[in-house]
């Protein structure tokens, strides 16, 4: 009887989900669900969205939380963090432009690490107009 369950169990598990975004094949759900954070990290309700400063503004927070909350990063930046108050940019901005044309490369092809690559390849550079008061 034993043989039978483990074996019930082994069926389960060694059965393909594909990805819906991309067609990836991932042997289980929990993998699948690795994937689609990886490779397409953003959530679903933003698919089709473009980049809006109200977004901007939620990711920019979202960011700004996981940096205070991780003692990875030195007590320095965290406590600046900590006391930082987005004050956003213009959408007719030209580093807004930019943020926008590399967010909308993201959802549009899902890959993440072109995203951080073209990203650090480019608001770096204007990191003090786009996130003003921050050293």
């Amino acid at each position: 009887m034993a043989r039978a369950n483990s074996f019930s169990f082994l069926q389960t598990q060694s059965q393909v989900v594909s990805c819906d975004i991309c067609g990836k094949k991932c042997k289980s759900r929990g993998g699948l669900k690795r994937h689609k954070t990886a490779k397409h990290g953003q959530s679903e309700t933003r698919q089709n969205n473009h980049l809006t400063s109200i977004i901007l503004s939620e990711l920019v927070e979202n960011a700004k939380q996981k940096v205070i909350n991780s003692d990875i990063y030195p007590a320095t930046i965290r406590k600046e963090l900590s006391q930082y108050i987005y004050q956003g940019i213009e959408e007719a901005s030209k580093e807004f432009q930019q943020l926008s044309s590399i967010y909308d490369g993201v959802l549009k092809n899902g890959d993440t690490e072109k995203f951080y690559g073209k990203f650090y390849s480019a608001i770096p550079l204007n990191a003090k107009k786009v996130f003003k008061g921050l050293s």
